[in-house]
């Protein structure tokens, strides 16, 4: 009758931290084990797995702080976790897995069946960095301990770890087998399609694609591997495998290999460990498009030695990136297999790191090989340079030569006779000849504010050669100034505008007799001219009256052009009535009162003659024509005539309004005066 033990969620081997590994141990012996997805079963021991009807189906998270056992007959399936850890309990040991948690054949064709014992994914979190497997079952599959269908996690702790393929015991200093061959047990990457850069297959390793990996060995397989192969598309498959860490120089730690192959490959799983200090010497052989390999690296280095034991024949390219390399400087280098020269030729570079080479087929072993330059060689040297040349016969060459040679000892002894191709080239001078205004800035980068004849700049012609310039440079200058100009009315000016106001801010620029800039700034001042009509009332007792030269001997009008003190015309009618009376405008003066003003328009001084009729004080009052008052005065004026003077000399030119008020006879008198 079969056996089944179904592990869900709320089942939990968590007992106590202080019980070492054999306790609390999950024992299957033929029976059912079921883990749900989204579950986790943590075993606090050992896990075993055992008989033909055993199966371990785990969908979840199984979490081993112990070891694991088993058989070559129990089936494991499921898409779930597996994690070797040992933070709980077994602190500070090393962990193992050991019988056949693998597929069991050479191939691929027994995954998925009865025969597959292998893990889904297995990650590795022990606290020493090191898991390593046990060969226990015996018999043909007895080396394949554990494959991986999906992929491998090295990070998950505080220490990266490695699997290390052969038994070095749980504590104490561990005991490594003498060389990659000498690993029993294999482990295996059954993920045919985990190509590299991908979230599947080997994660958080530390496989670097471009440069020697020294002294970083972790995250890789210390012994042997196999790797499944898609049949039929083709991706980068990597082999992370080498023997124990050491230092620069000890052929040891992680030999990382990669492998490329094209669609349709024919082969199915590939296995692979590295050997150190493997010969892989041949017969001298020219290669390398003209160079003598006769340096041999598997000596020095070692071999990386793959087999194929469901065969296959398809090309592929391998790649190959040695650690602690302590082979000889050489021109080129390329990968040997088999013990010689195969694959494409001449598919060879200047470092072992990082090498390629394609058109291999079938699988066996791969070292590295060197060499420098064949012997009886002969060559060109290509020379293009500027004026003169002084070649390695010791002779300098003016002219261009394609004729000369030299016979040299290459570094194999031979003759090595090399040809000069020499093109001459010729260098020339010039001179840049400049003129700015105020400043230049030249293409040596300096800006000249002064005129330079001496500057020189080196620059390239077109045959590649010195091309020395001469700076020529003239310096002229701008310059500003001012037009002060005095307008009446309005003013035309070099802008084309027409001014009727004082202006200082207009500019404009020319250009003076060197070229350059001229700023003019306008200064401009607007005065007025005036045309006016003036009415003037008089007494018949001032008669004659004159005015600017005119003489009025009875009423009339004539005009009179005459000049204010900015220069401008101003044209002044002059309208006089004679009278024996005044005209009041707020009420009328009588007989006995008379108030007069001359002349009108005035210069300078203004001359009010009064006539009263008996004493009175009087206030006068004179106003520009925006009703600003700008003069007044109180006086006392007798009874009779009698005249008062008003100096008008500091108010500007214009029309004003004099309002003479007569206190003791309640009276207004309000006239226009004209100021010139």
């Amino acid at each position: 009758m079969k056996k089944s033990i179904c592990l869900i969620s709320s089942l939990f081997c968590c007992i106590n931290l202080l019980y070492a590994q054999h306790n609390f141990e999950l024992y299957n012996d033929g029976a059912l084990v079921h883990i749900q997805a989204g579950a986790e079963v943590h075993v606090w021991g050992d896990v075993h797995n055992y008989q033909a009807t055993g199966d371990l189906q785990n969908n979840g998270l199984l979490k081993v702080q112990g070891n694991m056992y088993s058989d070559d007959l129990f089936r494991q399936q499921g898409t779930g976790t597996t994690r070797i850890e040992n933070s709980d309990v077994n602190v500070g040991e090393r962990q193992f897995i050991s019988g056949s948690y693998a597929v069991r054949s050479t191939g691929s064709s027994a995954k998925g069946t009865a025969a597959d014992g292998s893990f889904y994914d297995l990650e590795l979190m022990n606290d020493q960095g090191m898991v390593y497997l046990v060969n226990t079952v015996g018999g043909a599959y007895d080396k394949y301990v554990v494959d991986v269908r999906n992929s491998v996690h090295y990070n998950l702790g505080a220490l990266m770890n490695r699997l290390i393929t052969a038994d070095i015991g749980m504590t104490g200093a561990p005991v490594y087998p003498a060389n990659g061959s000498s690993y029993p047990a294999i482990f295996g990457m059954m993920n045919p399609t985990s190509p590299l850069g991908g979230a599947e297959g080997w994660r958080q390793n530390t496989v670097q694609m471009h440069g020697n990996m020294s002294n970083v060995d972790w995250g890789y397989v210390q012994g042997k591997m196999r790797q499944q192969i898609d049949a039929t598309t083709g991706y980068q498959y990597p082999f992370v495998v080498g023997v124990e860490p050491g230092g620069p120089g000890a052929q040891k730690g992680m030999q990382y290999a990669r492998i490329d192959f094209s669609t349709g490959a024919d082969y199915d799983v590939l296995e692979a460990y590295f050997e150190s200090a493997l010969p892989n010497a041949f017969t001298p052989t020219q290669e390398c498009s003209g160079y003598l390999i006769d340096y041999f690296g598997g000596a020095d280095h070692g071999q990386w030695v793959f087999d194929n034991p469901a065969g296959g024949s398809t090309p592929y390219q391998m790649n190959v990136w040695p650690q602690d390399d302590n082979m000889g400087f050489y021109s080129v280098y390329l990968i040997t297999k088999d013990n010689g020269i195969s694959g494409f030729s001449n598919e060879c570079g200047p470092s072992p790191v990082g090498l390629s080479r394609g058109g291999f087929s079938g699988f066996s072993t791969f070292g590295l090989a060197g060499g420098n330059i064949i012997c009886s060689t002969t060559g060109t040297d290509t020379q293009t340079v500027c004026d003169s040349y002084t070649w390695i016969d010791g002779n300098t060459y003016t002219t261009s030569n394609n004729s000369a040679s030299v016979v040299l000892t290459n570094s194999l002894g031979c003759d090595s006779t090399v040809t000069l191709d020499l093109t001459i080239t010729s260098s020339n001078t010039g001179t840049d000849t400049q003129t700015a205004c105020d400043s230049y800035t030249w293409i040596d980068g300096i800006t000249y504010t002064t005129s330079n004849n001496s500057a020189t700049s080196i620059l390239m012609n077109t045959e590649g050669c010195d091309s020395t310039v001469t700076l020529d440079l003239t310096i002229t200058n701008s310059n500003t100034g001012t037009d002060t100009q005095t307008a009446c009315d309005t003013y035309t000016w070099v802008d084309g505008i027409t001014y009727t106001s004082s202006n200082n801010s207009a500019t404009w620029i020319l250009m003076n007799a060197a070229g350059c800039d001229s700023t003019v700034t306008l200064d401009l001042t607007i005065n007025d001219s005036y045309s006016l009509s003036v009415d003037s009332t008089i007494l018949d007792t001032d008669l004659p009256f004159t005015w600017n030269g005119i003489e009025f001997l009875d009423s009339g009008t004539d005009s009179a052009t005459l000049s204010t003190v900015s220069g401008c015309d101003s044209v002044v009618t002059m309208n006089v009535t004679v009278t024996t009376t005044v005209s009041i405008i707020e009420e009328p003066i009588t007989f006995e009162t008379a108030i007069d003003l001359y002349p009108n328009p005035v210069n300078n001084e203004l001359t009010i003659l009064f006539t009263l009729k008996e004493d009175t004080p009087c206030t006068l009052n004179l106003y520009n024509t925006l009703g600003q008052l700008v003069f007044t005065k109180s006086i006392f004026k007798e009874k009779g005539e009698s005249k008062e003077l008003i100096q008008l000399k500091n108010l500007s030119d214009g029309s004003y309004h004099l309002k003479v008020i007569l206190k003791n006879q309640d009276l207004v008198y309000w006239n226009k005066i004209l100021k010139l």
